[in-house]
C-alpha cells in the first residue's frame, strides 16, 4: 500500500539534520551516486527507526548506469524491494531528489528515463503488505546514504543489520 501523505520531515527551513519518523514508521533514506570514470552507479539505503536507531543499511553498484534521474530512480525501486524483505510495517523512504518524487507523485504518464522505473516502483509499493510514504529531504538530512553510496568501489551488494558498519557510525551520529 503506498502512502503519499506524510508531510516532508526535513527542508530547507529547518536544522540542516536528519529528523526522526514518527513512532511507529521507519525511515528508510536513499541516495544514489555516479562514477563516470568507470561507468557506473552505487546505492546506499539506510534505515533508521523513530529513535534514530540504526536498523540496516544495504549498498549496491551498477554497470552502465550514467543518468542522474535514472540512478536516483533505481536506488528507490531498491529501496522498495529492500524494505518489503524486512519485518517493517510502514515505511517512509526519503531521497534528495525532488524530481523523483514529482514523478512518482504525478498521474501523468511518465515517458522519460526514469518513467518505466517509477510505474515499477509505484506498482510494487501498492502491491506490498507495507504502507509506503514518499518523501523528498534536502542534502544534508539524507547525508548518512550519500556516505554509504559514495563507499561502494565495485559491482557487489553488501548489507548489515542492526550493527552499522565502522565508517558509517560516525555519519548516524
Amino acid at each position: 500500500m503506498y502512502e503519499p501523505v506524510l508531510p516532508n520531515r526535513c527542508d530547507f527551513l529547518k536544522p540542516k539534520h536528519w529528523d526522526p519518523p514518527p513512532v511507529g514508521w521507519v525511515m528508510m533514506n536513499v541516495d544514489a551516486a555516479l562514477f563516470p570514470k568507470t561507468n557506473r552507479m552505487g546505492l546506499g539505503i539506510v534505515s533508521r527507526n523513530h529513535r534514530g536507531k540504526f536498523l540496516a543499511a544495504c549498498r549496491q553498484g551498477f554497470d552502465k548506469i550514467t543518468n542522474p534521474e535514472l540512478a536516483e530512480a533505481i536506488a528507490f525501486r531498491q529501496a522498495i524491494l529492500f524494505a518489503s524483505r524486512l519485518p517493517y510495517k510502514q515505511v517512509i523512504i526519503a531521497t534528495d531528489c525532488l524530481s523523483l518524487i514529482k514523478k512518482l507523485r504525478s498521474k501523468a504518464i511518465d515517458r522519460s528515463f526514469t518513467g518505466s522505473i517509477t510505474q515499477d516502483i509505484n506498482k510494487a509499493a501498492s502491491a506490498s503488505s507495507v504502507v509506503f510514504s514518499f518523501i523528498y529531504v534536502n542534502r544534508w538530512c539524507n547525508e548518512v546514504a550519500h556516505v554509504l553510496t559514495r563507499s561502494v568501489n565495485r559491482l557487489s551488494q553488501s548489507v548489515w543489520c542492526y550493527v552499522p558498519p565502522e565508517f558509517l557510525r560516525s555519519s548516524l551520529l
